[in-house]
């Protein structure tokens, strides 16, 4: 998350250098996808008072200014990435698309 919207130059390089050499099978992806589809779940829910899934966070969910639209896109544009990646698509394409698309 924090790179997601305070670091958006280092996103393409942590995602490559970071995250598939740590994520390297696609149930580990999938389990990645997950855990960002609940944090920006929690940012929505941070801006209309509701409980927090990782209430540790709740101060960089409070540094973020995104309007609501933005955030259930980004929550779409992964749950489809998810999906594409059950049907067999190359794991550091679908990534590097969804990070250029996110």
């Amino acid at each position: 998350m924090d790179d997601l919207y305070f670091h958006r130059d280092n996103l393409i390089i942590n995602v490559q250098t970071h995250l598939l050499k740590e994520f390297s099978d696609k149930q580990s992806i999938q389990f990645f996808l997950n855990m960002l589809v609940l944090a920006l779940r929690d940012l929505f829910h941070v801006k209309h008072s509701m409980n927090l899934t990782y209430p540790s966070f709740k101060s960089l969910y409070e540094r973020i200014d995104e309007q609501e639209e933005n955030i259930i896109h980004k929550i779409d544009l992964i749950l489809n990435t998810e999906y594409l990646l059950s049907t067999n698509a190359n794991v550091m394409l679908l990534m590097d698309s969804m990070m250029y698309r996110i």
